[in-house]
């Protein structure tokens, strides 16, 4: 039963140091983006934003 504690802890750390390492944010001002739709509609759109404020 101790190792089976272990172990999922273990397997829980190396998940969140994964998702760590993977997830990232980048500021970006006003690059365009094409969104498509279902029905095939194409909308040019513009992004802007930053990871924290400031």
């Amino acid at each position: 039963m101790l190792k089976k504690i272990i172990t999922l802890n273990a397997v829980t750390i190396f998940v969140f140091l994964l998702f760590c390492i993977t997830v990232s944010a980048n500021p970006v001002w006003d690059e365009s983006y094409t969104i498509t739709q279902p029905d095939g509609e194409k909308i040019d759109c513009y992004i802007s934003g930053d990871d924290f404020k400031k």
